[in-house]
């Protein structure tokens, strides 16, 4: 008879564990809209490194006991998998930029100071909507192209870190001053979708 049973006790803890994380992952954006704390940053990366973990885990465990009782093996992997859709809904692609973001934030604003200041030189190509700026070797990670861009439309100082460049797209890091969201045809790019990662910052996409 005991060879018939399911393992309880690991079904109870990885079911207990599982209910958590997926919780916690629907948290974290709530909690992103009014919260800009290094410690939601830093659970979303402990997060993300969980969840696979926890994948095999129920792998494992379906394996196990699939023949003894195969409603009760299945729930926790199908709990995880529908966990992760929602997480990936939830977050879209943004898990890199919001760890980038996490650790080099504090260096882009030490920019967005210096342009405040008025102490980076702008380019002579700059145009009249915004102006180019090649950044000095300290702030090398700031961004992945060494070059930033400045508007000033409406009152509303906007600075847009480039991280990717192309002919058909680009990507990156808007700091708005007066924390309103970039619109569409900002610095020269017919569409923009932007999501806020914090008080005054955006990843935006320009298509």
């Amino acid at each position: 008879m005991k060879d018939k049973s399911y393992n309880a006790n690991g079904f109870t803890t990885l079911l207990a564990v599982t209910v958590f994380v997926i919780f916690l992952n629907l948290l974290i954006p709530l909690l992103r809209t009014y919260f800009d704390t290094s410690l939601i940053t830093l659970m979303e990366l402990i997060l993300f490194i969980l969840q696979p973990i926890l994948f095999i885990l129920a792998v494992i465990f379906v394996i196990r006991n699939f023949n003894r009782n195969c409603l009760v093996a299945i729930i926790p992997l199908c709990i995880i998998i529908v966990g992760f859709f929602l997480w990936i809904t939830a977050h879209r692609t943004l898990v890199g930029p919001r760890i980038n973001h996490y650790f080099f934030k504090t260096q882009r604003l030490q920019v967005v100071n210096q342009v405040k200041l008025n102490t980076l030189q702008f380019h002579l190509d700059s145009t009249k909507q915004f102006k180019y700026i090649s950044l000095p070797a300290k702030y090398k990670n700031a961004t992945t192209t060494k070059q930033i861009a400045v508007s000033e439309n409406n009152n509303n100082l906007m600075v847009y870190f480039y991280m990717y460049r192309s002919l058909i797209g680009q990507e990156g890091y808007i700091y708005s001053a007066r924390d309103i969201p970039p619109k569409d045809g900002e610095f020269g790019w017919d569409y923009v979708s932007e999501k806020k990662l914090g008080k005054n910052w955006y990843w935006v996409v320009f298509d």
